[in-house]
């Protein structure tokens, strides 16, 4: 690893900073707030999961022959990197609870859409 992790000032933290750091500019766009909004809905989830994974690996460390949480970390593990499907649309929309790693990378390349349109 490179000891950054995800957690505290790791990699959520600062991928929050730099989409704040965007939208501070004075050319920021209204598509590129919307983004910013559901990437940090996305981020949100992930810390959460990640959180949970932690605890879970902490316990595990401490309590090897526990291991009723393997289970739990497998699915967050996965939760976290995909997103779940919790309203059953078959999609994986940027909103609270569904939202993981891939969509907040997707809401992140979403906020650099550069719309060209004809000069008036």
């Amino acid at each position: 690893g490179d000891s950054f992790g995800l957690l505290g000032k790791g990699y959520l933290a600062t991928a929050e900073k730099h989409a704040s750091l965007a939208l501070s500019q004075p050319d920021a766009t209204s598509v590129m707030h919307q983004h910013a909004a559901l990437m940090d809905t996305a981020l949100t989830n992930i810390t959460g999961w990640v959180t949970t994974i932690e605890q879970d690996a902490l316990h595990l460390h401490a309590h090897p022959t526990d291991l009723t949480s393997i289970q739990e970390i497998t699915t967050l593990a996965d939760d976290t990197y995909h997103g779940v499907d919790i309203n059953g649309d078959g999609q994986i929309d940027p909103i609270v609870g569904e939202a993981g790693a891939i969509t907040a990378y997707q809401q992140g390349q979403l906020m650099a859409t550069l719309s060209l349109v004809p000069s008036a």
